[in-house]
């Protein structure tokens, strides 16, 4: 990993912009950084939710000391797909592990993140975290 640690800033978002649970808005994209330079098989994604690692959904939860309500966060993967959070775990099988690419050509993972609004929304601050854990198969 040439990326172990990302911070994401999400852009200000009026609250207006959440009238009803589904609404999103933001979509700033990142990527985790991958050297696999000689590494063979294939490299495998679990993202885990820090606020409940018991989350199996596709809706990261947010940090208790987040002030805004009824929001939170989807990560997408670079194909637009939503993730869903798994264990903290590099074994094979894991619950919402996913094939990111072969080792030979992998750079980067690059993802989006964006809002969600789980009901009418307040203003307010939203934070939240996961943990990614690769392993190569």
């Amino acid at each position: 990993m040439t990326t172990p640690a990302i911070t994401v800033y999400l852009p200000h978002v009026s609250a207006s912009s959440f009238a009803s649970a589904g609404a999103t808005a933001g979509d700033p994209r990142f990527r985790i950084g991958l050297n696999c330079a000689g590494a063979g098989g294939n490299v495998y994604v679990t993202l885990t939710d820090t606020s409940n690692p018991a989350d199996r959904s596709e809706t990261l939860s947010v940090k208790n000391t987040s002030t805004a309500t009824n929001v939170s966060l989807q990560l997408l993967r670079g194909d637009g797909s939503i993730v869903s959070y798994g264990a903290d775990s590099a074994s094979s099988g894991t619950a919402n592990q996913w094939l990111a690419g072969p080792a030979s050509t992998m750079n980067d993972i690059p993802l989006t993140v964006r809002y969600l609004a789980t009901g009418t929304a307040t203003p307010g601050t939203v934070a939240a975290a996961a943990t990614f854990t690769l392993s190569y198969q």
